[in-house]
């Protein structure tokens, strides 16, 4: 009986934009994982509905949060710093 392939992961969301990321974290809850692309730090997000919401939602310039925004672009200022060491 021929074995059935499991369907290919579904690729991360790269973002390089600090403030889009920080909307997709301010709106879902989400934490990134962070790739160094040579002096460039890129937040990698798992796809969903909620993640590309949130990138529309910034893109169309709809409103959020300004204290979760806030919380939300330090949290990843710190990681990136941390990663780049």
């Amino acid at each position: 009986m021929p074995s059935i392939p499991s369907p290919a992961p579904a690729k991360k969301i790269p973002l390089r934009d600090i403030p889009i990321a920080a909307t997709v974290l301010s709106e879902t809850g989400e934490l990134p994982t962070l790739q160094s692309d040579r002096n460039l730090i890129i937040f990698e997000f798992e796809p969903s509905e909620a993640v590309t919401s949130a990138i529309s939602k910034y893109l169309s310039n709809g409103s959020v949060p300004v204290q979760d925004f806030f919380a939300a672009y330090k949290r990843l200022r710190t990681m990136m710093y941390a990663a780049k060491g």
